[in-house]
């Protein structure tokens, strides 16, 4: 319609078929329409025309894993956005994803025996199990859209650990702080004694990158469609 102006927001989440809770090919976070009754979305390849409902929460990492929610759940997220389109006759658009993600690889150092369960603040828990002392995976922030706006976007989590003895007995190994930076991995290094006192957490921020964003194209039409402001 002439004279308006359009906003595109769009996120991705790798793998999500099989990570985030359905419900007959539905889903609720992060799909979740506000505005409709139930808030879960149906998988549709096409556009969904409404003055009523809206996604209004792909903008966060809020999402539904196991029918529990979480705010830095371990998906692959990618979050892009147009602002102030204006449609033209057979023209088309160009968004750039980025990753909204970050890296996290646990090392368990003079772990030989028992298991080890690793808490970061609004993810699920983690669980390793001797004989693995390495586990690696990728999680996403919470505010996807200010990754948008600043590539070298970090979150606060609070990560903490402790030690399964084989007879039962559990060990704190400690509590910290992790500054976590988008699209890096972030390497936590357990150090586990049998004397509690030894015990602790070792943080180190590696070099590498996860990889890069992807981008989408969307071409528009010359029916134009009208919004309600």
């Amino acid at each position: 319609m002439d004279g308006y102006k359009y906003k595109l927001e769009c996120t991705t989440v790798k793998d999500g078929k099989n990570k985030l809770s359905s419900l007959s090919q539905e889903y609720s976070f992060p799909f979740f329409i506000e505005g409709s009754s139930s808030g879960w979305c149906s998988v549709l390849n096409g556009f969904i025309y409404s003055n009523t409902g809206y996604l209004s929460e792909i903008k966060y990492g809020c999402s539904n894993l196991n029918n529990k929610i979480y705010y830095h759940p371990n998906t692959d997220r990618y979050y892009g956005l147009v602002t102030d389109y204006v449609p033209s006759e057979n023209g088309s658009i160009s968004m750039n994803m980025i990753r909204a993600a970050y890296g996290v690889k646990i090392v368990a150092d003079n772990f030989k025996e028992g298991s080890l369960q690793v808490s970061m603040k609004d993810s699920p828990l983690l669980t390793i199990t001797y004989p693995t002392t390495e586990f690696q995976d990728i999680y996403s922030f919470n505010y996807l859209s200010n990754c948008f706006t600043n590539l070298n976007y970090t979150e606060d989590i609070e990560v903490s650990a402790n030690w399964l003895k084989p007879d039962g007995v559990s060990v704190p190994l400690d509590t910290k702080t992790v500054t976590f930076q988008r699209n890096m991995l972030t390497t936590i290094t357990l150090k586990i004694q049998d004397n509690s006192v030894n015990n602790g957490v070792n943080i180190s921020n590696k070099t590498e990158t996860l990889g890069t964003g992807s981008s989408i194209s969307m071409g528009t039409s010359s029916t134009n469609t009208p919004v309600n402001p």
